[in-house]
């Protein structure tokens, strides 16, 4: 099956539009406050009024290709009440955003707080930056909860930062785009302001619906997408992601010097939190065959960007590679350990089904962070980042909850520059 996609770049114009325009927003959000909140809050009830009224009006109009007839009136009413709703109850829709903003930074706390609790049993120096953030994220988090209205502005300030700094990002990007190659590599992104987690976690999963919305399932294949170069890449960042599942949020591993590279929470004794927290396992395999399983077995779609290097950047990520497989010590899955006394076929558990479609090796961590598998936080995504940026590439730092639709949405925009290291990008499925 081959999978045909045009290529397209990013338009340099549209970098410092969309830059421009996000910076424009955040000052008027700085200036107007709560003001410019009512005027969106009102626009936002006016249109659901609107359509609600009009999709009642449309089904008392006989014409056959009237979009409006498969509306029911239920819909149509909930659309009607909403906008009344948040017309004449303006408070209660004005504390809804203070609310919801109060709910993210708890959650950040609490990852923070598990972080802390992980770091502490596992002897690793807690940094004074990470107390500080829980403690912040927790206080402003909390008393937001108890009185969204008295602290609207203050999250009103935030956002419009957000969009300005957002903005500036964009600007960055269509500076990059217009510098010579050499020029640019002397300019590295330091920290990038990037999405919040819960808007870009699914986009993976939201991406393979669309594709399937016009693709039918065919047979195990290996599809070449799109390459911006001839020669072949040194470095491939899979995502994966299933339809249905905990897949949905998605995976991260590498592929390096003929080596898949795989971090997660695999041996399922050790799993806590429903398996968001567990024994740190990475394992090792082969590239064909490991893909072949995910596509077969776990029934993943997973997305490849390829990443073009140089001797410095290659040099620094071999050194980075080294030194995680030098704090390694091997573990064996259930089928290993009880292969020559039972039926092989009986250890239906994740590892022990990799082991024997790949042969995969598996290895805990003796001592570090990547001791403890942490799913919103030390996961799949730390490690591939704590690679890929050690080479000293244009690749984002990240903080608080990590999802592998934070990398994904990173990878698809630096395809589409010109002169980035993203240089390819694979569906396997």
């Amino acid at each position: 099956m081959k999978i045909s996609i045009n290529k397209s770049y990013v338009n340099r114009g549209n970098l410092i539009f969309t830059g421009i325009s996000l910076m424009i927003i955040g000052a008027i959000i700085l200036y107007g406050k709560t003001n410019f909140l009512n005027i969106i809050i009102k626009a936002i009830a006016i249109a659901l009024i609107i359509n609600g009224t009009s999709q009642i009006i449309s089904r008392f109009v006989k014409r056959k290709d009237n979009i409006s007839q498969n509306v029911t009136i239920g819909q149509s009413m909930l659309n009607l009440i909403l906008g009344f709703g948040i017309f004449y109850l303006k408070n209660i829709s004005l504390s809804l955003l203070p609310i919801v903003f109060a709910l993210y930074l708890v959650l950040n706390g609490t990852v923070k707080l598990i972080s802390i609790y992980i770091y502490a049993k596992n002897h690793i120096n807690i940094k004074l930056g990470l107390i500080v953030e829980c403690i912040v994220y927790f206080g402003f988090g909390i008393t937001s909860l108890f009185s969204p209205l008295m602290h609207l502005d203050t999250v009103l300030v935030i956002i419009a930062i957000y969009f300005i700094l957002f903005g500036i990002n964009f600007i960055k990007d269509f500076i990059r785009e217009i510098l010579p190659v050499n020029t640019k590599t002397k300019l590295k992104r330091k920290v990038r302001i990037t999405l919040p987690a819960f808007l870009v976690a699914l986009i993976p999963h939201t991406v393979l619906k669309k594709i399937n919305e016009y693709l039918e399932i065919n047979d195990y294949t290996i599809d070449e997408i799109d390459k911006k170069v001839e020669d072949d890449v040194d470095l491939e960042v899979f995502i994966h992601v299933t339809s249905n599942g905990f897949g949905v949020v998605g995976h991260v591993d590498l592929y390096y010097d003929g080596e898949i590279i795989s971090y997660g929470n695999y041996d399922e004794s050790s799993y806590k939190l429903f398996g968001i927290v567990g024994k740190g396992t990475l394992f090792i395999c082969d590239k064909y065959k490991y893909i072949k399983f995910c596509t077969s077995y776990s029934k993943k779609t997973l997305f490849s960007y390829g990443l073009k290097l140089n001797d410095e950047q290659r040099k620094n990520i071999e050194e980075k590679i080294n030194e995680i497989k030098s704090n390694l010590v091997e573990w064996k899955p259930p089928v290993v350990l009880a292969k020559d006394e039972h039926n092989i076929d009986d250890y239906k558990d994740y590892a022990s089904e990799l082991y024997k479609s790949t042969g995969a090796k598996f290895f805990n961590f003796k001592s570090g962070k990547f001791k403890t598998y942490f799913g919103l936080n030390t996961n799949c995504v730390l490690l591939a980042d704590s690679v890929i940026g050690n080479s000293g590439t244009d690749i984002l730092g990240i903080g608080g909850i990590i999802t592998p639709g934070t990398y994904y949405e990173y990878l698809k925009r630096e395809f589409t520059k010109r002169n980035s290291i993203v240089v390819s990008r694979n569906i396997y499925r």
